[in-house]
């Protein structure tokens, strides 16, 4: 599933940067007599997901940002994209 094709950046950097901030406050809870299923897989897994929501988003606006400086005057292709600056190597 490629949700970046069809959401903006900021709809996944927000709840992306949220959930992860809830997985690692749940790295917070762990206990030493804990099991590993609840107090490190868990927040793992849920951290590790969101993380990477968000840092492709991160990654998508940064590149976003580049390219407006480089190519300026240049906008997306994707209608619902028309603010961010087309690919370095699109026409």
């Amino acid at each position: 599933m490629r949700l970046g094709s069809r959401l903006t950046p900021r709809a996944l950097l927000v709840p992306g940067a949220l959930v992860t901030t809830a997985g690692l406050g749940w790295f917070a809870c762990m206990t030493p007599d804990g099991s590993y299923r609840t107090d490190a897989l868990g927040p793992c897994v849920i951290a590790g997901f969101a993380l990477s929501l968000a840092a492709a988003a991160v990654l998508f606006l940064a590149a976003a940002a580049v390219a407006a400086t480089l190519l300026p005057g240049r906008t997306a292709v994707a209608p619902d994209r028309t603010d961010l600056p087309a690919p370095a190597g699109a026409k």
